[in-house]
């Protein structure tokens, strides 16, 4: 849920911001001076900061932010020092730069088009990081053994080639085992399949 920072000595433009944003999934907090709000990004990540001050550079000094696009003389939007703040609130690819004053509706679209785009890129990187542990998990159990959790013959075939050609440019000892379970079919039809499992399993964790 996007937050944004209102840094505003009245109270006209947080009623405007409230009214505009009711319906929006968005967390507004209010600050009245530079002091309050340094309090809050202290202790809270702000996806957008609003500055309407006399003297905004205040703020951008002792934050640590960086200006970005002059909306209009008294309103600033402002990006962290980051990631998204190069990629999202400084590139023509994302947002056109602002020229001249905005009206407060014209302004809350803007910013809601910002804010939208910085919610997709997040969801977006989520998706990928879900993605690539899938893959990687599928990737796992198709050299895994489901009963005995070794790896299994597929992976044997795609690394017994590396490590032999490893060994000869190293000039290693390289040994390959092979093992056989004796009596292992009489255990199963003696026993059962399940206790000729258990056999497996047990001997593979010796």
């Amino acid at each position: 849920m996007p937050k944004i920072l209102l840094i505003d000595k009245g109270t006209s433009s947080v009623h405007n911001f409230k009214k505009s944003l009711a319906k929006k999934k968005y967390v507004l907090t209010h600050a009245r001076d530079i002091k309050t709000a340094l309090r809050v990004l202290k202790n809270n990540e702000v996806d957008m900061i609003v500055i309407d001050l006399d003297n905004p550079s205040a703020i951008i000094k002792s934050a640590g932010f960086r200006e970005s696009s002059a909306v209009t003389p008294k309103i600033y939007l402002l990006g962290k020092d980051g990631s998204y703040e190069k990629t999202l609130w400084l590139s023509d690819k994302y947002a056109v730069p602002v020229r001249g004053p905005l009206s407060f509706t014209e302004f809350i679209s803007w910013a809601e088009k910002l804010l939208n785009i910085k919610t997709l890129q997040e969801e977006n990187s989520a998706l990928r990081a879900e993605i690539k542990a899938t893959q990687e998990k599928i990737e796992e159990i198709s050299i895994t053994d489901d009963l005995t959790g070794l790896y299994n013959i597929r992976f044997l075939n795609q690394s017994l080639e590396i490590e032999i050609e490893r060994s000869r440019r190293f000039g290693s000892i390289f040994t390959l085992i092979f093992m056989d379970i004796d009596d292992l079919k009489k255990v199963n039809d003696m026993f059962g399949h399940l206790t000729g499992s258990k056999v497996l399993i047990e001997t593979a964790h010796e």
